[in-house]
């Protein structure tokens, strides 16, 4: 294949001082310069390079296709781009259209996953570099070609008018849909304003034992099989999709054995400020995760780049402790730094950054999953680098816990009465506990005026040489891990917790060896009122402390905000000279 390398020496001047030599051609390649508009072959591969390339130079080049209706792919023969501790001194950013202003389909400094796809007949590159102390240079080689679709798929465009909602099934009829059959629709809207929306409201397709091997529908978020949302088969109903782009594309498969009778669907266009609007940062209001309903957050909602010194948060809550939350990460295009120390996203197990911490996001791999074991998962974003392209868009949705994978399944949902008291084995039976267990209960009373109380009367779980690092019992105070009681391990007789609102919260854990015959425990609702009095403000008599049994100290009881002006004091004190108090603050 023939390949055209750019050929003009180009520097950039900062404050007076020469900072670096660009190979290239087609236009001059400095700050605020107009990009080197370069034109893609469906026959050829041509390339550009960059070579030498030291502090502070940017430069651009606009990559279009002179074809109607086709699409390019980007490919890197040398890739190495300047970084320093784990942080990106340089910036390579590819644009999904004319400008800067175009989806973002790659922002690294690390060597990305090529491949890149359009979606359009148009692509932008920008590169940036930074200062560093170094004397290390940035050098690389693109080759760009028009995209050929396989003969073999059939590939219809469709246009998603705006203000009408549109029915599509295939195969059409009442017939089945034939063997050997491969099919393609982009599906696309016309202004930037708006997304592509799709609900599959059936799919009955040829599935294999393994999943969907044989026959399947793909869903993916751009007009070429880049960026997939979703693989389909077997018999479903009602799933909804939206573009981040202005495409959808759906493709069908099937081999050569069963047929069915297909998929239908409808389609109609959404405005992008109404399913994306720009989020608050730090919104005091949970986000609510609806059951089977994907909605999306994406940071930043309008602009392309994101600024320094940010630190947002977004709790995300289903509105049943039967639902867990689902996430699922569409797009993420940050800064790779070693750990995700520098920019990130992170996922926690609860509803703040107290809660477990699941994951720290950053990079470019879209796809990642994340399930909730409570009702919540708190989303934190922390940026240290300013104007950097990019950002993340997830999807989030509340599913049924027997729909989550075994370790946010492996959570128990038991309802406190208000009348008696009940009794909860683990194991069942005279079993020892079996290794690598990872299981939780959550306690709940249905009544806001009464707690929860649970108390142990059996106890024997591995101990470690240093405490509880092997096997342990974990009780919080919430319906997720955050407000930590307590941990447990060894052999303990009766210890009692009681929750300060309509949850508490039990994890047990086992390693990979020694194993015991678990816990006996007993739970039953108390009347709040009664466990947590309203106290007298500096009463006279300290406050009894019983050894290995937890009361309580609330302040206000029953009102949630203090009066001003309060000075109050308590004295809180053991039975024996043999005994120290011991105080944990659960809220505050």
């Amino acid at each position: 294949m023939e390949r055209r390398r750019l050929c003009l020496i180009a520097w950039t001047i900062a404050a007076g001082i020469v900072t670096g030599a660009l190979s290239g051609c087609d236009s001059q390649c400095v700050t605020n310069s107009r990009p080197a508009h370069l034109i893609a072959n469906q026959n050829k591969t041509l390339s550009f390079s960059v070579q030498s390339v030291g502090s502070n130079a940017s430069c651009e080049w606009l990559i279009s296709s002179n074809t109607i209706s086709t699409r390019l792919r980007l490919t890197a023969t040398i890739f190495n781009l300047r970084s320093s501790n784990g942080t990106c001194v340089d910036n390579f950013t590819i644009y999904d259209g004319s400008s800067s202003f175009s989806p973002i389909l790659l922002s690294t400094c690390s060597r990305p996953n090529f491949p890149i796809y359009s979606s359009g007949s148009d692509v932008l590159v920008s590169f940036t570099t930074g200062r560093d102390n170094f004397g290390t240079t940035s050098n690389f080689t693109v080759n760009y070609e028009v995209l050929k679709i396989s003969n073999a798929t059939i590939i219809d465009s469709v246009n998603v008018d705006i203000g009408a909602l549109h029915i599509f099934k295939y195969p059409e009829g009442s017939s089945q849909y034939p063997n050997n059959a491969n099919r393609g629709w982009v599906f696309d809207t016309n202004d930037s304003q708006y997304v592509v929306h799709v609900v599959v409201a059936y799919v009955d397709v040829e599935t294999a034992s393994a999943g969907c091997d044989f026959d399947y529908v793909e869903i993916f978020d751009s007009s070429v099989e880049a960026n997939r949302r979703d693989r389909l088969c077997g018999t479903l109903t009602s799933r909804e999709y939206y573009s981040t782009g202005q495409s959808l594309y759906i493709t069908f498969h099937s081999n050569g054995s069963q047929t069915r009778s297909g998929f239908n669907l409808t389609y109609t266009a959404a405005l992008r400020s109404a399913i994306y609007p720009a989020p608050v940062c730090s919104s005091s209001t949970p986000l609510a995760a609806v059951l089977h309903n994907k909605q999306f957050l994406r940071y930043p909602a309008v602009s392309t780049t994101y600024t320094t010194d940010r630190d947002c948060g977004w709790s995300i809550q289903s509105a049943s402790l039967d639902y867990v939350v689902h996430v699922t990460f569409v797009y993420v295009s940050i800064p790779t730094s070693r750990d995700c120390y520098s920019d990130y996203v992170q996922v926690y197990d609860g509803s703040s950054t107290l809660s477990n911490r699941l994951a720290s996001v950053c990079g470019n791999e879209p796809g990642q999953e994340f399930y909730s074991y409570g009702r919540s998962l708190f989303i934190q974003f922390h940026s240290s680098t300013n104007n950097i392209p990019g950002g993340f868009h997830l999807s989030y949705e509340s599913v049924l816990r027997s729909e989550a994978p075994p370790h946010a399944g492996g959570t128990e949902i038991v309802n406190v009465d208000l009348a008696n008291e009940h009794f909860l084995k683990y194991p069942e039976g005279s079993s020892a506990y079996p290794n690598n267990a990872n299981r939780g209960w959550v306690f709940y009373s249905t009544d806001p005026k009464y707690v929860v109380h649970i108390q142990f009367t059996q106890l024997d779980v591995e101990l470690s040489a240093t405490g509880c690092d092997f096997d342990y019992i974990e009780v919080f105070d919430s319906s997720a891990e955050e407000k930590k009681l307590d941990r447990l391990c060894g052999f303990m007789t009766r210890p009692q917790y009681y929750s300060t609102g309509e949850f508490l919260y039990l994890t047990f854990h086992s390693n990979g060896v020694n194993v015991g015959t678990g816990f006996n425990i007993t739970y039953r609702a108390a009347l709040q009122a009664t466990i947590y009095p309203e106290p007298v403000c500096s009463p006279s008599l300290p406050l009894a402390a019983l050894l290995h049994d937890n009361k309580f100290l609330k302040y206000p009881a029953l009102t949630s905000a203090s009066s001003n002006n309060y000075g109050c004091g308590w004295s809180i004190q053991s039975g024996s000279v043999n005994y120290t108090v011991h105080v944990t603050f659960l809220f505050c």
